[in-house]
């Protein structure tokens, strides 16, 4: 009898020490209990989380902890117009009166045939990675199987179909397809998709990497080249500027010379001669010919050699000119 009351006595201390260890846990983590922030704001703010991952999150902890412990977490998380709606609960809610407030006022209130237009009209956007694209793809069907009843079979054909029918590359859709048409779950399918995608950036990435940076042997060979290049660019300007020095040497020289003929009295006396203006020896009493000539020096001598009298007579005034 004395063992066995030992046993039972080793049973109970065991049992009190578990049971210790049991309270001692979930009072540590009814301390450390903290959800994530929800306001409500459209569009979410950066530490903040959406509605439904808010009501996920809400969910998947209400087994764990006490009721008041989730009030006060709830009450806490709760920030902007989502908190004001605490005081039109009162003090006394419980969890669920407070998720099915929320929910009125922030849930989906899409229908079900909405949603599913939706989520049959999506595709991968462009700066959408293989993961965003399926979350996105589940979140869709999510709301849509919370407006109406889903089989897991038919939510997991719909989600392998859309999921690869959207793809946004076509090349990764092609190295795919085998894939696509097996008999893969959809979880099997997106794995396939990551690792194919994963393949092809490393192979642009190798192409890139070869046209952008040569060998050693190809950039020394193009650093030689144009060094040879350069000499012979060298060489031509300094032919050109040679010839162009000799070109300056004799224009200098032409024009000199044009200069020293120019400036003689024989050639100045010509050029004036020559270059007279318009109008000169224009009028009656002018013996020019013509608009602006000059005489001829033949016609000059003529008239030098002529008597003073004769000009007397042409310029003194005939006899009974002044008479009436």
């Amino acid at each position: 009898m004395k063992g066995v009351e030992s046993a039972d006595e080793t049973r109970k201390k065991y049992d009190d020490r578990n049971d210790l260890r049991c309270r001692e846990k979930s009072e540590d983590l009814n301390s450390k209990l903290n959800l994530t922030s929800f306001s409500g704001m459209e569009p979410v703010p950066r530490n903040e989380a959406t509605f439904e991952e808010w009501k996920l999150e809400v969910e998947c902890v209400k087994a764990i902890y006490s009721e008041m412990v989730m009030l006060q977490a709830i009450r806490k998380a709760l920030k902007g117009q989502a908190k004001r709606i605490m005081l039109h609960i009162g003090p006394n809610a419980s969890v669920e009166m407070i998720e099915m407030k929320l929910e009125d006022a922030f849930g989906n209130i899409a229908s079900r045939d909405s949603i599913l237009s939706h989520f049959f009209l999506a595709e991968q956007k462009e700066t959408e990675s293989i993961v965003e694209w399926g979350l996105r793809l589940e979140e869709m069907l999510l709301q849509a199987s919370r407006k109406t009843a889903i089989n897991a079979s038919e939510k997991e054909d719909m989600l392998k179909r859309k999921f690869w029918r959207g793809l946004q590359n076509e090349e990764l859709k092609n190295a795919t397809r085998m894939h696509f048409e097996s008999d893969i779950s959809y979880a099997d399918l997106q794995k396939k998709v990551r690792a194919e995608e994963f393949e092809i950036r490393v192979q642009r990435e190798k192409k890139e990497k070869g046209k952008e940076k040569p060998s050693y042997k190809a950039r020394q060979s193009v650093i030689s080249s144009s060094n040879d290049n350069s000499e012979e660019m060298m060489k031509l300007l300094i032919q050109k500027i040679e010839q162009l020095d000799k070109k300056v040497d004799t224009l200098q020289k032409e024009n000199e010379e044009y200069k020293s003929k120019t400036t003689t009295p024989g050639n100045r006396d010509r050029d004036y001669r020559h270059f007279r203006g318009r109008g000169y020896a224009r009028g009656r009493n002018n013996r020019g010919r013509g608009r602006g000539s000059v005489q001829s020096e033949k016609e000059q001598k003529r008239e030098d050699t002529k008597p003073v009298d004769d000009l007397n007579q042409k310029s003194s005034p005939q006899k009974g000119a002044w008479r009436t």
